[in-house]
């Protein structure tokens, strides 16, 4: 009998972590009720060279809908953290090593249970099925490991669990992150970040409109860095809302907001050029900051 892969576009694979995979197939054990949703913020990709109308489906996402967290703590990687999501944002995740941006992640994914309150569309998250979840949104890992040598096409295709494995957007998804010459190769023999493009791509694939990755372009050039945040901001234009932890600084002035965390607590929060002050970067991160002369790097044609 043929090996398939595990895991899904929200979770951990075998080399990037299975947690929500396993819950889905016990969600399909469970004999869950399969719903019907929408992958309408997929339909960016016609502007980003995939094939935009393979993920198109026929469903209900209402936009309108809050998406809020109130009170979030967990021991003390995060102390009472409450803030209020619009559709259509990105936003960047910063703070020192430590600060709780992972444990924030996995959290607002359902990977780790806090105390409080999360709502993803006027819903508790705890009431969400596993199934839904896995439709509605995507968890990016830190990590990028591979132990098994699936064929990338297969890894990316997990994304599509929640769906039934119905193969739609696989294409687009490999098209999106510039990896479809890639999608046969066993995914134990790629780079670092080859591979992490793959779960990006894995992520993309389940449609979800809550996509939330935790420090997507380590490991990327410049170039596919670059594109990755042009992804992000197409999603967001389509009606998405990403949260994206990042160490750089600098390359939070291109998102919508800022969520900054020192200790588990929530120091900051709003349009970065409010929030990421002189004096708050001297109190978070123990650093100088100021304006200056220096490389700005934008892709052909306009900026990420």
């Amino acid at each position: 009998m043929k090996a398939r892969p595990l895991g899904a576009g929200s979770a951990r694979s075998l080399g990037a972590g299975t947690a929500l995979g396993l819950l889905l197939v016990l969600a399909v054990l469970a004999s869950l009720a399969l719903g019907d949703y929408n992958l309408g913020p997929l339909e960016v990709l016609r502007a980003l060279g995939g094939r935009g109308d393979e993920l198109a489906r026929t469903v209900v996402w209402d936009l309108r809908l809050p998406r809020t967290l109130v009170g979030l703590s967990l021991g003390t990687r995060l102390q009472n953290l409450s803030f209020h999501l619009d559709s259509g944002l990105m936003v960047a995740v910063v703070g020192p090593n430590g600060a709780g941006k992972s444990t924030l992640l996995q959290v607002l994914a359902g990977l780790l249970t806090a105390e409080g309150q999360i709502h993803w569309d006027g819903r508790p998250l705890n009431r969400i099925p596993f199934l839904e979840r896995g439709r509605t949104l995507a968890w990016l890992g830190q990590e990028s490991h591979a132990e098994f040598a699936f064929p990338v096409r297969e890894v990316v295709a997990q994304g599509r669990h929640a769906w039934g494995d119905d193969g739609h957007g696989v294409d687009a998804a490999l098209d999106a992150l510039d990896i479809r010459h890639l999608a046969q190769r066993p995914i134990t023999q790629l780079s670092g970040g080859e591979r992490r493009r793959v779960f990006l791509a894995r992520a993309l694939a389940t449609g979800a409109p809550l996509q939330l990755w935790d420090e997507p372009a380590a490991n990327l050039d410049v170039r596919h860095a670059l594109e990755v945040l042009k992804l992000a901001s197409g999603l967001a234009a389509a009606g998405s809302t990403l949260l994206v932890s990042l160490h750089d600084l600098r390359t939070a002035f291109r998102f919508h907001r800022v969520l900054v965390l020192d200790r588990g607590r929530l120091v900051g929060f709003g349009p970065p050029e409010e929030v990421l002050t002189p004096e708050l970067i001297h109190e978070v991160f123990q650093v100088q900051a100021h304006r200056g002369p220096g490389l700005v790097l934008e892709l052909p044609g306009g900026k990420a």
